[in-house]
């Protein structure tokens, strides 16, 4: 069966769109937020060559075939179900990584650990070598 249409759909508040045979997916706007509600088995899959996410008309967080990339600050729960969480920083193989099992936070080689407005004191490991650089006052232990 096929429908065309040449304007729009217009449905009034809490109505909704119900798709599926037992209406597993269903979309409306209850007056004053918007729903996307699949309740069906299996997955929801959005498909597209670019998604972007949008936010009060400013874009945020852009999804593309190689990677998220976003706009804003990143901030990241984790939870304690026993996971890893890993930082990628390109494609160098520079990473911090949080080790649950181990309870440590891992900086791999040529990583810096940086505190201070101006960075002005750090930490790093090339590899073959650990550095303390402070550039500003004394260093107390």
């Amino acid at each position: 069966m096929s429908i065309k249409y040449h304007s729009h759909i217009q449905l009034p508040d809490s109505n909704e769109i119900k798709l599926g045979t037992s209406s597993d997916l269903r979309l409306y706007h209850d007056g004053s937020n918007s729903y996307i509600n699949d309740s069906g088995t299996g997955s929801l899959i959005l498909s597209s060559s670019q998604t972007t996410f949008q936010t009060s008309g400013a874009n945020r967080v852009f999804v593309k075939d190689s990677g998220v990339e976003l706009v804003t600050p990143l901030t990241i729960g984790v939870d304690d179900a026993g996971h890893d969480v890993t930082f990628y920083g390109a494609t160098s193989g520079r990473y911090m990584q949080w080790d649950e099992s181990e309870n440590s936070l891992d900086f791999k080689d040529t990583t810096f650990l940086r505190f201070g407005n101006g960075d002005d004191f750090q930490f790093a490991h090339t590899g073959s070598e650990s550095n303390i650089t402070n550039y500003t006052g004394d260093i107390v232990i």
